[in-house]
């Protein structure tokens, strides 16, 4: 067996050395198994000691290794900034003297970062035309033009390398090519120059919490730029519209958006979530079902262009534009600045919870008697409720808005279906309390937030399960052998007559699908403790979430991106998340970013 193994493994890289790799793939560098000769003349040339690619032998440079960045001398601050400030407060990560000072300003946090690889030349430009990507390769590397263009960045094997680079999913890590760590919109637009000019793909991470770690690349070899420090939470007092920095992270978007006028807009529960992500694909929270969608609250985004040109998009200003990324951001450039629509913090809130204990039998009737309260006008707006399925409990939960006796009222006819509880909890709370009840951490994360989980995740959204589906997500929840590790499926009562979400129609609505979908699922499945995850474990989700598309007609269901699920085929996905907006995006993908600088394994594709 040992001889027959090391054969077979000298034909395999044998076959790799003897396959050619087109020109801008990547041909070497450290970790990199694959094809290395470079087909129709190009040459194989570093870029940096991680990533070497094939370019035209015109443009060829001098290979060479760059110097990684200085490993920082101490671990990233997690202590939390608690009050808004407009003074830049200084976090030192390291001991090695800055060339220059950058300090970016937060309404919540700032911090000087001390390790970046930066220049004294204090230059900015900014672009006001469309300009097309360079046909040869520029001399020097992406490390040279981000230096050059006074981008800061960091370069594999540093420590502050790894730890911008790691991804909120440990189960699918990837590396980037450098990471460019911009405090300024000129310095966004200078690194994605760069990156295009070198045929590099580009991701832009705000918060990182991506399930597929999108923000990385969601592959290995991308340009990322990281927007932690543009993450500032502003409140004009005279209008209420909020002009936000997509780094910044839920929690201090919440506190920062309270403590400057006791305003808020809708989003989503977890504070260390960035808000460049969450809205731009959707942002459902517990406030939804009352006020709509994160994203419905946008009414302006400056955003960054494939060739480095700085847009303006509302619903007058390139509309095209701003419909696409309210709902498929991501694709078309880089938000670097996002204006909303504020209402007031609301101070007096219903936050319940009911506990159940059911048979399957009694599980079924439960389902389908929700779904009927969720498709009735007796569902009131200012009810926004969660069915959870855990290990260990099934519950209803959620927020109210309004008095505890229009509660008790809304709420009865959906009890009388659904049995005795096992235990309940009813609390009247202030909007931060409300907020903090359903975080799960603190309200303030820091800005080098540092959580991580090994797991697999999918979603589904519904219009209206049959009959038939019913049966068979229920016989699927009560006899489906479940794994031994941390696993929950969650449904929320995302539309329906009475829903704000559904209430909002046409172009106003931006690319986001599934307006018509009443229920939304999210399927989750994690390791304890960060371990690997099982090769087989995947099935399990597949399974349940197979169980109700197999029986149920193509236009009743969708996915939703903010749960991206990696094992979606790049034949299925743009539908599965856009369904009949998918072709419109593609075209308008084609008009702004035709070459997909802007890429990912889920992105929009160009025609």
């Amino acid at each position: 067996m040992g001889l027959k193994h090391a054969f077979w493994v000298a034909f395999a890289a044998s076959a790799v050395q003897a396959q050619t790799q087109s020109l801008w793939g990547q041909c070497g560098g450290v970790g990199y198994t694959g094809a290395t000769q470079c087909a129709n003349g190009s040459a194989c040339t570093s870029l940096n000691a991680y990533y070497a690619q094939c370019v035209p032998a015109s443009s060829t440079t001098t290979t060479r290794t760059t110097t990684p960045a200085t490993t920082p001398s101490t671990t990233p601050s997690t202590t939390p900034s608690t009050t808004p400030s407009t003074t830049p407060a200084t976090t030192i990560r390291t001991t090695t003297p800055l060339t220059t000072q950058i300090t970016t300003t937060s309404s919540i946090r700032t911090t000087t970062s001390s390790s970046f690889i930066t220049t004294t030349s204090s230059r900015t430009t900014t672009s006001s035309s469309r300009s097309t990507i360079a046909t040869t390769l520029p001399t020097g590397t992406i490390t040279d033009c981000l230096t050059s263009n006074d981008v800061p960045q960091y370069l594999p094997g540093s420590s502050n390398f790894n730890f911008e680079a790691k991804g909120f999913n440990l189960r699918i890590p990837f590396t980037p090519v450098a990471v460019a760590m911009p405090t300024t919109v000129p310095q966004v637009q200078a690194a994605v120059n760069c990156g295009a000019r070198y045929r590099l793909k580009i991701s832009a991470k705000a918060g990182g919490h991506s399930y597929a770690n999108h923000g990385i690349g969601g592959e290995d070899g991308h340009l990322m730029i990281n927007l932690k420090y543009i993450n500032s939470v502003v409140l004009d007092t005279t209008t209420n519209v909020a002009t936000v920095g997509p780094g910044a992270r839920l929690g201090n978007v919440a506190l920062g958006l309270y403590n400057q006028g006791k305003r808020a807009i809708s989003h989503g529960t977890c504070p260390g979530v960035g808000v460049g992500g969450h809205v731009l694909h959707g942002g459902y929270g517990y406030s939804s079902h009352t006020r709509g969608l994160a994203l419905d609250w946008l009414i302006e985004a400056q955003v960054v262009l494939a060739d480095g040109s700085l847009v303006t998009t509302s619903s007058t200003q390139n509309p095209d534009l701003f419909w696409a990324i309210k709902g498929a951001g991501g694709s078309f450039g880089i938000v670097v600045s996002m204006k909303f629509n504020t209402f007031p913090a609301p101070e007096s809130n219903i936050v319940y919870s009911y506990s159940f204990s059911w048979t399957q039998a009694q599980g079924r009737a439960s389902l389908e008697a929700l779904q009927a309260y969720a498709n009735s006008t007796q569902f009131p707006r200012e009810l926004n409720l969660r069915f959870w399925v855990g290990v260990f409990n099934t519950q209803i939960l959620g927020v109210y808005y309004g008095s505890r006796a229009d509660f008790d009222t809304a709420i009865a006819p959906l009890l009388s279906k659904l049995g005795t509880p096992s235990s309940s909890s009813i609390s009247v709370m202030n909007w931060l309390d409300t907020l903090n009840n359903y975080a799960y951490a603190t309200m303030s994360p820091p800005l080098d937030y540092d959580v991580h989980e090994t797991f697999f995740a999918k979603s589904l959204m519904t219009t209206q399960l049959s009959p038939t589906a019913l049966d068979a997500f229920v016989s699927y929840w009560f006899t489906a052998s479940k794994p031994s590790r941390s696993w929950y499926m969650m449904i929320d009562i995302h539309g329906g007559p009475t829903s704000a979400i559904s209430n909002i129609t046409g172009e106003a609505g931006g690319s986001y699908a599934h307006r018509a979908a009443v229920f939304k699922y999210q399927f989750y499945d994690s390791v304890f403790g960060g371990g690997t995850y099982p090769s087989n474990g995947f099935d399990f989700l597949n399974g349940w979430v197979n169980s109700v598309t197999s029986v149920s007609p193509a236009n009743t269901w969708s996915m939703y991106i903010n749960y991206a699920d990696t094992s979606l085929s790049v034949n299925d996905y743009g539908n599965f998340y856009w369904r009949a907006n998918y072709p419109r995006l593609r075209s308008i993908k084609t008009t702004y970013d035709p070459n997909d600088v802007f890429h990912n394994p889920q992105v929009v594709q160009p025609v």
